[in-house]
């Protein structure tokens, strides 16, 4: 069948000879993501989960479902400003919710930069991997920071100011690499067009 939009019917894309540094930062931001998980996990046990304190609201969960369904002993489902915090210290709440939101952090960004650093590397490899780098150390000592010393921190804000900025690199570069390879595939001349543009 002839390809009647100039469509190449395959494309090869040639990986540089960096994407392996790529699939090992990859990996790394998404253990970074996993061990921000675990850690709001084990505080989350360390909490609900201590001896008897999920019997303050046994009463209450009875009286909801009459026994139909099981409380969990662990405080699912609550996410920390939940019906199931209203008994905990200050302490606890505060750290527990600052571990909630480092795990949180991860989630909301982590894939993205995922994404991005593997698009970016098909074509800018090292200053994607570049860049890759710095989310990877952003991510760390802002979870860190956030889980071990609290919500205002002078390292938790440039964690948080790293992990943004390389993000939108990688974001900024992930697109300029899909619109090179898609070019390439449709042979688009972006230069013969931006010429005739400016020429009118």
């Amino acid at each position: 069948m002839a390809n009647y939009l100039g469509v190449r019917e395959s494309m090869t894309l040639l990986l540089p000879k960096e994407f392996p540094i790529s699939l090992m930062l990859v990996g790394g931001i998404a253990f970074a993501q996993h061990y921000a998980t675990l850690y709001y996990i084990e505080k989350r046990k360390q909490y609900y989960g201590r001896l008897k304190y999920m019997d303050n609201y046994k009463e209450d969960h009875e009286i909801a479902f009459s026994g139909s369904k099981k409380i969990h002993p662990y405080g699912d489902p609550c996410s920390v400003d939940g019906w199931y915090s209203s008994k905990l210290s200050y302490r606890e709440w505060y750290e527990l919710a600052c571990a909630k939101r480092a795990h949180q952090e991860q989630v909301e960004n982590s894939s993205l930069a995922i994404i991005w650093e593997l698009i970016g590397t098909l074509q800018f490899p090292l200053l994607s991997i570049g860049f890759g780098a710095v989310y990877l150390y952003g991510t760390i000592a802002f979870a860190k920071s956030y889980q071990h010393e609290g919500a205002n921190t002078g390292k938790k804000c440039l964690g948080r100011i790293l992990m943004r900025g390389s993000l939108w690199a990688l974001g900024g570069l992930a697109i300029t690499a899909a619109g090179v390879l898609t070019c390439k595939n449709y042979d688009i001349d972006i230069g013969a067009i931006l010429k005739k543009a400016l020429r009118q």
